[in-house]
């Protein structure tokens, strides 16, 4: 009786660790996904507000 409870818990638990490394897991991807989105949309803004400069200077 007592042995089965106990590998239960031991289940449990490795079950729990298993959880717990893929939350930290999807935080960290999630976190990089973010990060280069970011990265992406300040190198966009950055070319389009080029564009527009050169497109005002060309008006000029």
């Amino acid at each position: 009786m007592f042995d089965s409870e106990h590998k239960r818990a031991f289940y449990e638990n490795k079950m729990v660790n298993k959880l717990r490394v893929l939350q930290i897991c999807g935080r960290y991807l999630t976190l990089c996904v973010l990060f280069h989105s970011i990265r992406r949309r300040v190198s966009l803004s950055s070319r389009s507000k080029r564009k527009v400069n050169f497109r005002l200077s060309v008006t000029e």
